[in-house]
């Protein structure tokens, strides 16, 4: 595994320096693994650093949200640590969708609040980590 910042040149490099394929063969067979099939063991896979994709994220959903308060961030940050601890393409799936629905509904409808339900139910359900 290599982890990268994400910039085209690093992965491009990467990819062709160590498994002599492009972006696009990379991308189908990730996919493949997600969907939980076997993929050549011997080819290397390209992840992103944590603070990376955090910022990514962040930014992206800055476009639609306020973030005002200390509940609308922490949300954000631990809906974050739950897509970033999936094991499979389904539990991030699931996760994902329902962040799409509290972030990107306009109105708080039934279907916000049962979303936001949910990802705060999964949420505490995480362990706690603590400094002792």
């Amino acid at each position: 595994m290599i982890v990268c910042d994400y910039s085209w040149a690093t992965i491009h490099a990467a990819l062709d320096a160590f498994n002599l394929e492009t972006i696009f063969i990379y991308c189908n067979r990730i996919f493949e693994l997600a969907k939980g099939n076997c993929i050549d063991s011997n080819k290397i896979v390209l992840a992103s650093c944590a603070s990376h994709t955090m910022n990514r994220f962040v930014e992206n959903v800055k476009k639609h949200v306020d973030f005002s308060t200390f509940a609308e961030r922490r949300l954000a940050i631990c809906s974050f640590t739950l897509l970033l601890n999936c094991r499979s393409l389904s539990c991030f799936e699931s996760i994902y969708y329902l962040m799409l629905k509290i972030y990107f509904n306009k109105f708080q409808t039934a279907e916000f609040t049962n979303a936001f339900n949910s990802l705060n139910e999964l949420i505490s359900m995480r362990p706690i980590v603590t400094g002792k």
